[in-house]
């Protein structure tokens, strides 16, 4: 009786590499993103298996280029340094931005108030200004009226009808401008009188302390919105930033945060100094959500910054979390895998296309 020749093992497949890009298996769809890259023992080639559905791909060696591949890379260096420095402005805009609209959605009220009661100063004024002017204009008319009966002009007369008339240009100008004024009375933020509100006895009437000033409902729903701007910031930093953990991401997180905050208060001098101008003929003006905060202080723009920043900071623990959500909701089994550093990032496997071989449906 003969016993049967054994067949001779085979040498295992010499692993060369690993494939560190997006590669897509041609057979599924899966993303071969971290599979062994071997030597095939029968022609020498290089190949890698797909662990889905066992499809072979086979892969090409390329010659070196040379020192066009330092300079390739120190472009595409120099390019995302680029884009990094960008993300750092656009955050701090984000930061900035929602604060911004937020703690002047809290003031709304307050603002509102202010521009109601310097409507009602201004018909006053326009009132006084229109009698002004009414009466200058009947002096004016008496004195051509003299002067047409003397037949001459001396120039003592003459001086006199020219400073009516400069007074009377003066008035007619202030005239347009408490007009403008008092239509803004309707409008939420309007430019008031600075005279008139240094002036005016009832500013602690129109806070009433500083929780019951605020417009909690207006400042709900516009916080909703501002506070998408530091969400898609942290998502980006999240995506663009995996090596961010623990004490790292707090770290960046408390960096950014230090960027809004030196960027918010930049922006606080440049707007207080914009927030006052001379308007014509001589009127100071000042804008009313300006002096809503000199009446307020700077508690609700620290509310809100803090709120703007805790939107970051989360987005950015849990943004890879949503944008792998996103990408499973949206996308098609195979068009997957060209997100699948989503994945591989945080050490998870990539959502299967189909059931790999020998395993149960």
């Amino acid at each position: 009786m003969t016993t049967p020749a054994t067949t001779p093992a085979t040498a295992a497949p010499e692993r060369i590499a690993i494939i560190t890009g997006d590669r897509v298996c041609i057979g599924c769809g899966f993303n071969l993103h971290g599979q062994h890259v071997v030597r095939e023992s029968h022609y020498n080639m290089l190949m890698v298996r797909c662990p889905e559905c066992g499809q072979v791909a086979s892969l090409h060696e390329y010659p070196v280029l040379g020192p066009w591949a330092k300079r390739l890379g120190f472009v595409l260096a120099a390019f995302w340094l680029l884009v990094m420095l960008a993300a750092v402005g656009a955050t701090t805009g984000a930061l900035m931005g929602g604060t911004f609209l937020s703690s002047e959605a809290m003031l709304s009220g307050v603002t509102r108030e202010i521009s109601a009661a310097h409507a009602r100063h201004a018909d006053e004024r326009l009132k006084e200004v229109d009698a002004e002017i009414a009466r200058l204009q009947a002096d004016q008319d008496g004195s051509v009226q003299a002067l047409s009966r003397k037949g001459t002009a001396p120039e003592q007369d003459q001086l006199s009808y020219a400073q009516q008339s400069a007074k009377l240009a003066t008035l007619s100008t202030q005239r347009q401008t408490w007009q403008w004024m008092s239509q803004q009375g309707s409008m939420p933020n309007s430019w008031v009188d600075e005279e008139w509100w240094k002036t005016s006895p009832g500013k602690a009437e129109l806070v009433g302390g500083l929780w019951r000033s605020i417009d909690w409902r207006t400042s709900f729903w516009t916080l909703l919105g501002a506070g998408l701007m530091p969400l898609v910031a942290g998502v980006f930093w999240a995506i663009t930033s995996p090596r961010w953990r623990g004490r790292g991401l707090l770290l960046a997180w408390v960096v950014l945060a230090l960027f809004g905050a030196g960027g918010l208060v930049v922006a606080n001098a440049m707007r207080l100094s914009v927030s006052q101008m001379q308007m014509w003929a001589g009127i100071q003006m000042a804008q009313a959500s300006g002096l809503a905060r000199e009446l307020t202080g700077q508690t609700p723009t620290i509310m809100t910054f803090a709120a703007m920043s805790l939107l970051l900071l989360v987005a950015m623990r849990f943004g890879r979390a949503w944008a792998r959500l996103a990408v499973r909701a949206l996308l098609t089994p195979r068009m997957r895998a060209s997100f699948a550093y989503l994945w591989v990032c945080d050490g998870k496997e990539m959502p299967r296309t189909r059931t790999a071989p020998g395993k149960p449906v």
